[in-house]
């Protein structure tokens, strides 16, 4: 069972070890917690607490033993909902407070959350999104997040135009199936190190690191992103200028 699901669902990583070792286990004491979970034991009574106040997690007395048991998995959807409700109260304040300090014009992100936050971003101004300087497995370096990239973005029908390396043919006669899609490429023999998008007022660039993997706490990844519509014209003409030149 893989306890990054969890996490990215809001259970520390100890929190996750434990309740999937109790899950396993059907009951255990928080010393054989700490043995099958390869948790301090200190640490595991944390985790523990944490859990029985989200009731996840009961426990009972047998004698001087206190025997912990895992609560119906349920709960853990339960719990979301009720985060997502208290999330609705607050997030009218939070994107006014946004908008207030939106006059940032450059912002930098680490791995792998980083592209997924950029590209959701891109998704919400409907406009179409150019892209150059894409290497051929940029899809796997992303893993799932490029998939429902454009799941969404075909579904919102949003074009959008790629320009690949020409090593890149297959990947692109699979982009150009899809549809509002086109993609060609540029004769050249090394791959760029940064990968361009540009979307209404917005340039990101992803700097690829020489082994990305499709981790999501891989940090390796750099995105940046400069809002500036000066800067998003230029770069649109730019990629213009290489579209003419690209190969289909």
């Amino acid at each position: 069972m893989d306890q990054k699901i969890l996490q990215r669902l809001g259970f520390s990583k100890n929190q996750a070890k434990v309740y999937i070792t109790l899950i396993n286990s059907g009951s255990a004491t928080a010393g054989e917690l700490a043995v099958k979970s390869m948790v301090h034991r200190s640490n595991v009574y944390d985790a523990l607490d944490q859990l029985v106040e989200q009731g996840l997690v009961s426990y009972i007395y047998k004698g001087s033993k206190k025997i912990f048991m895992p609560s119906n998995p349920e709960n853990i959807k339960e719990n979301l909902k009720e985060k997502e409700k208290a999330l609705d109260e607050i997030l009218p304040l939070l994107k006014a407070k946004y908008i207030y300090e939106e006059k940032a014009q450059a912002r930098i992100y680490e791995g792998l959350q980083g592209i997924r936050t950029i590209l959701n971003d891109f998704l919400r101004e409907k406009k179409e999104i150019l892209a150059f300087g894409v290497v051929k497995d940029t899809h796997r370096r992303i893993g799932s997040i490029s998939g429902i990239f454009h799941k969404q973005r075909i579904k919102n029908k949003i074009p959008m135009r790629h320009i690949h390396d020409a090593e890149s043919r297959n990947r692109i006669a699979y982009l150009n199936s899809m549809p509002y899609t086109e993609s060609r490429y540029i004769d050249q023999k090394d791959s760029s190190p940064a990968t361009t998008t540009i979307c209404g007022d917005k340039v990101a660039f992803y700097i690829w690191p020489s082994k990305a993997k499709a981790d999501p706490e891989n940090k390796e990844a750099l995105s940046v992103v400069i809002k500036s519509k000066v800067m998003a014209d230029s770069y649109r003409r730019y990629f213009e200028f290489l579209w003419k030149q690209a190969k289909k």
